[in-house]
Order: C-alpha cells, then sequence, then structure tokens
C-alpha cells in the first residue's frame, strides 16, 4: 500500500526548491560520483538538478529487460510442469485400464477350462476395473489443481517481502537470491520423488502398480509457494531496475518471460517426452541412436535441468547484479515538485510498505480485502482452476 508524500521541500529560507527526479537505474551511474544524488557532498551542482523526467538523458535498460524476462521465464517453468503433469497421469491412467483388462481377460479365460462364462467374467472384471482407475484419475487431477493456490494467495505475504529485507544485501535480492536458489536445489533433489509418485518408470517394473498424487501436489505447492514469493520480489525490483521512462515495460517482460518458461515446460517437455514423437523426429533430427517406446528426456531429468538451470541464474544474480543502495531505503531520495505540476506523473513520490510499517500496511490490505469486487475476485481466483 502507498500513499503520496509531499510535493514540495521547504528550506531554511523560506524558498521552495526543486530536486532532481533522479533515475534509479542500477546501470545509470553518471549521476551518483559526482552529483551527489546518494548523500553525496554537493546536492546543488547535480547535473540532473531542474530536469523534467522528459528531458533526462536516454537510458539503455536492453541488459536490464533481458535480466527481468529471464527472471520471470524461471517463474514459468513450474507452472509448465504443473500443467503438464495431468497429461501424464492420463497416460498412467492408460497405462494401469490396458494392464487391469489385460489381467482379467488372462484370468477369466484361465478359467474359462472350469466354467462356460468366461466372456462374461472378464467383460464384468474389465468394466469394474475401468470404473476404479477412472474415478481415481479424476480424483489425482482434483487434488492436483491446489498446487497452484499460492499465486492466489501471495497479496497476504507481500508486505513481508516489500518491507524485510537486508539494506546491505539489497532489498529485492534479500529474497530473491535465496527462494529461486531453494526452489531450484528442490527441482534437482527432488525430481526423482516426483517421478517416483507418479509411477513412470518401467511399465514391467513395480512402479506399475498405481501412482500417488499428493506427494507430488505437496511438491509443486512449495514451489508455486517460493515463485510466488520471487514474483513479489522480481515485481518491486522492475520499478527500480528499469528507468522513469521505461518502467511501464516491466509487465510486457512479466508476460514474456512468463509465456516462455510455461511454453518451454508444457509444449516443450510433452514434445521431447512423447515416444512417437522423440522417435520419429527428434531422435533422427539429431542424429540419435533409435530407442522405440522412450521419450528422448524424462520427467526427472527434464525437472533435473531446469533446476539446474534455476541455481546457475540465480548465482549470477547474486554474484554480478548489483542493487542500488538506494532502492534499499526507501528515504534515500527525496523527490519534490511544483505546485503547478500534475498529481498522476509523480510516481516517485510515493511510500510504501518499508515506510508505514507492516501493521498499517495490513490494516489498509484487509480494508481493500472487505470491498464486494475483491471478494468476488478472491472467489474467482481460488476456483478458476476446478
Amino acid at each position: 500500500m502507498k500513499h503520496r508524500k509531499p510535493k514540495s521541500m521547504i528550506d531554511s529560507g523560506g524558498n521552495t526548491s526543486s530536486t532532481s527526479k533522479a533515475s534509479k537505474n542500477e546501470f545509470f551511474d553518471m549521476a551518483t560520483n559526482g552529483g551527489g544524488i546518494f548523500g553525496g557532498k554537493n546536492r546543488n551542482n547535480n547535473p540532473l538538478d531542474g530536469m523534467d523526467a522528459d528531458d533526462m538523458p536516454v537510458v539503455d535498460d536492453t541488459y536490464n529487460y533481458a535480466l527481468l524476462i529471464a527472471l520471470y521465464t524461471l517463474q514459468g517453468i513450474p507452472m509448465g510442469l504443473s500443467a503438464s503433469i495431468p497429461f501424464l497421469i492420463q497416460q498412467k491412467v492408460k497405462t494401469l485400464a490396458s494392464l487391469a483388462t489385460t489381467t482379467a481377460a488372462s484370468t477369466a479365460a484361465d478359467g474359462a477350462v472350469k466354467a462356460g462364462t468366461a466372456a462374461a467374467a472378464s467383460i464384468a472384471s474389465s468394466a469394474s476395473a475401468h470404473a476404479d482407475i477412472t474415478k481415481m484419475a479424476y480424483n489425482a487431477q482434483a487434488i492436483f489443481a491446489l498446487c497452484s493456490w499460492p499465486f492466489s494467495l501471495k497479496l497476504l505475504w507481500a508486505p513481508i517481502v516489500d518491507a524485510c529485507f537486508l539494506k546491505r544485501y539489497g532489498r529485492r535480492k534479500s529474497w530473491l537470491v535465496p527462494v529461486q536458489m531453494l526452489a531450484g536445489i528442490i527441482m534437482f533433489v527432488g525430481s526423482d520423488f516426483v517421478e517416483r509418485e507418479l509411477g513412470l518408470g518401467d511399465i514391467s517394473g513395480s512402479d506399475s502398480g498405481g501412482f500417488d498424487v499428493k506427494g507430488v501436489t505437496a511438491f509443486f505447492f512449495v514451489l508455486y509457494f517460493l515463485m510466488a514469493t520471487q514474483d513479489i520480489a522480481v515485481d518491486g525490483w522492475a520499478l527500480t531496475m528499469l528507468s522513469k521512462k521505461n518502467r511501464g515495460k516491466g509487465p510486457v517482460c512479466n508476460i514474456i518471460g512468463q509465456n516462455l518458461g510455461y511454453f518451454l515446460a508444457f509444449v516443450g517437455f510433452l514434445a521431447l517426452n512423447d515416444p512417437d514423437s522423440s522417435e520419429k523426429l527428434w531422435r533422427p533430427l539429431l542424429r540419435l541412436k533409435s530407442n522405440p517406446g522412450k521419450g528422448l528426456v524424462s520427467l526427472g531429468g527434464f525437472i533435473r535441468s531446469m533446476g539446474g538451470l534455476m541455481i546457475g541464474l540465480t548465482t549470477f544474480v547474486a554474484i554480478f547484479k548489483r542493487e542500488n543502495r538506494a532502492d534499499a531505503n526507501a528515504n534515500a531520495i527525496e523527490i519534490s515538485k511544483s505546485p503547478n505540476e500534475n498529481d498522476d506523473d509523480d510516481e516517485d513520490a510515493e511510500i510504501d510498505a518499508a515506510e508505514i510499517g507492516l501493521r498499517e500496511t495490513y490494516r489498509r490490505l484487509w480494508a481493500v480485502c472487505k470491498l464486494p469486487a475483491v471478494r468476488l475476485l478472491f472467489v474467482i481466483l481460488l476456483t478458476n482452476r476446478f
């Protein structure tokens, strides 16, 4: 929750002095070294003083765009993987149904010597087995749909992410780095667990007996919770990482990155995991040895590789990406504005949760949640997957 700061500051002589609206872009350091915007020795000699936002030097945010898209891509990977799980459940159900039908027919045929009702017994056994397996599939998909709830509920802990941080390390990196690193480690270490719980091993082995979706749901629920927290941090970082002129393009990076990650982990994974596509398309294209009946990548291998990618990018951000000190202190820059300027353009002069405190933030959040339109939105967000 945010509210406006005073438009102007009065100096000791009673005169209103205008200060610069300095860009908070981390790669824009030309004013910080000599101008004292962030507490330098001579603030009055700042070359940006008196400049309007439209008159500021053009800042190249290409690298910032690339980083934001990469971070949002990581966010879309668990979403795409979770969308592919129902298809894998359906494949498993078909396998179990086929095995049940074959077993029932074989048992009935073996008893045909002693009884003349082999055909009837086979049909009854097949129908019963198929009904049980279909019910199992519906229940599994209904339970698995719960894993996406953290993204619908992230508003509950967003003020904590925004207000609590280590100033020395950076306001956004304090959450982004540990959360992403933990998600990457969970994906890397837990990949075999997901494959085992879904029973995606060799059909002839012990894994063909069934599957347990509750463990997979818990796995992805934790990933969604971590990625929802990462989304809060990245959204906030985008506001200060990009220059003021380019700040409106942050949501564009969000859409591009999330859809890219979703497509990679959903369509890309299913295409590489499908045995027929792998045998007829990918292996000849990549000149790989034929291996009928097996996909090019397994679920466990794909999750492990994505976890490694997440760990690698997080390490890069932790080491090489510097977060501006001013971003860790909301009061580091005081923005003033002349009385004849439009309030709606003064985006920088706002107070956030770090300044008004968690209690006040949650009080205002609760007031917003009591609005009828917001309550309706909560219902939609919590039920749209069912």
